[in-house]
């Protein structure tokens, strides 16, 4: 808040008293009266402008490539040098997000931050990066998070400095890689602690360690792949073998992914064979090296659970053969927010979602929050309230037939409805969409009406 004093308003000048007693303004003085008036209020206009100003610039406790982030530039921090992408910070939430972002730093932090409890939310790929300084450092804990990559890199100094306070790193993909550390603490002896959980990491760090000076470090539902025998060592405070630290590159990699099957999540050790669980028939498996989860001949059936939950950005539904999903309470798939899912293939897939749960969030049949791509294959869909919903849809060179009834509640609700954009669609021949009762819509790859 910039203060300022508050000027007094003009003194009013008077002529000398009249013999009765009474008193007049002379046509000089009134004048003068005015035109001082005036000047106050232009003053009083302008300084409150400058106070409201000053108040809508809010500083925020994080920097962006060496420029705070503020009420005014937080909506769009792509203005500022070195930034490129989609990056915006929600300051009610304490969320930075990244999407297909690149941030140079240069000689700052491509991140800095005093905040306690920030997030940055990752989606699609990311690239930071600085020279000498470290390229992430923050002084409070902080989170790394969402589905998505962040790539972080510094050639002579730490990727990632916890500076005497903690870092998450939940279920998104996190590689770091710098000339001195990877991922470091201050010392190991200020409480650091590194959690990691549902992630895919990688750090490298050239000349010091690859992740190092923590007091502790947790690992959830993930394990060290590379290299072998790798373990964090409390003495040394860091992952290390034989009493070294390790400099190399370090693989930590989720044994329990996120992505789950008729309530039921994918691990390292079912992947293989989903089909063993119940309400899964046909074959049904997952690569976590690809992201591909295959569906053929398969039927998932469940009355409670959505068929398939997706958080993880970058999957492929591979169809071969007739598939069905059926939920007899809830969607038949859900992709979660910012994730990039595809179904391929040339075969056919059917969708039942709910139509006469309580919730009626669940009455949708696919409920999109990312980006969902169709392409060669053929899709029924259909559920009580929405068919495909939500987020953006390509569909290259498919056959869909969608068919929901709505709800007088929502008008948009449908076959078809609350897409985030005009969907996108390859090879469409010029066929118009066909019209059907009941809020159904038949597209060949053409975009259907809304009834």
């Amino acid at each position: 808040m910039l203060f300022t004093e508050t000027p007094k308003p003009p003194t009013r000048r008077y002529s000398a008293r009249a013999a009765t007693g009474g008193h007049t303004e002379t046509m000089e003085t009134n004048q003068l009266f005015k035109r001082n008036y005036a000047t106050f209020v232009v003053l009083f206009i302008a300084l409150f402008a400058l106070s409201q100003q000053v108040q809508a610039q809010e500083k925020y406790d994080v920097a962006i490539a060496g420029t705070w982030i503020t009420s005014e530039n937080c909506n769009d921090l792509s203005v500022i040098p070195g930034v490129s992408g989609t990056v915006s910070y929600d300051a009610e939430n304490r969320i930075l997000t990244l999407k297909n972002a690149k941030i140079d730093g240069g000689s700052a932090n491509a991140i800095y931050s005093q905040l306690d409890g920030l997030t940055v939310k990752v989606a699609g790929s990311n690239n930071l990066t600085s020279a000498y300084t470290s390229t992430i450092q923050f002084t409070k804990p902080m989170s790394i998070a969402g589905g998505g990559t962040l790539n972080v890199e510094n050639p002579q100094g730490d990727a990632i400095y916890a500076n005497k306070t903690s870092l998450i790193v939940d279920a998104c993909t996190l590689n770091a890689k710098g000339g001195n550390y990877g991922i470091v603490g201050e010392d190991g002896k200020n409480g650091e602690k590194l959690t990691i959980r549902y992630a895919t990491v990688t750090a490298e760090g050239k000349n010091d360690a690859s992740i190092g000076c923590f007091a502790y470090l947790t690992i959830v539902s993930c394990a060290i792949s590379q290299p072998a025998g790798a373990a964090f060592d409390t003495e040394l405070h860091g992952i290390a073998i034989n009493g070294e630290l390790v400099k190399e590159k370090i693989s930590i990699d989720p044994t329990v992914f996120q992505i789950w099957i008729a309530g039921k999540p994918v691990t390292i050790k079912n992947c293989e064979n989903l089909s063993v669980m119940d309400g899964i028939e046909g074959t049904v498996k997952y690569d976590p090296r690809t992201k591909t989860l295959t569906l053929e001949n398969a039927t998932i059936n469940t009355t409670k659970y959505y068929g398939i939950l997706n958080f993880i950005d970058g999957v492929t539904i591979r169809l071969a053969g007739n598939n069905t999903i059926i939920s007899e309470n809830n969607n038949a798939i859900y992709n979660n927010d910012d994730c990039v899912l595809n179904i391929v293939g040339d075969a056919t897939l059917k969708l039942q979602g709910a139509t006469e749960s309580k919730d009626k969030a669940s009455r949708q049949a696919l409920q999109n929050h990312g980006l969902l791509t169709i392409s060669g294959c053929t899709i029924e869909a259909s559920a009580g309230i929405n068919g495909l919903s939500f987020g953006e849809w390509k569909f290259d060179r498919c056959n869909i037939r969608t068919k929901a009834s709505g709800d007088e509640k929502y008008e948009f609700a449908g076959s078809m409805a609350y897409m985030s954009k005009i969907p996108t669609f390859v090879a469409a021949p010029s066929l118009p969409p066909q019209a059907h009762s009941g809020r159904s819509s038949t597209t060949n790859t053409a975009p259907a009406t809304r009834s």
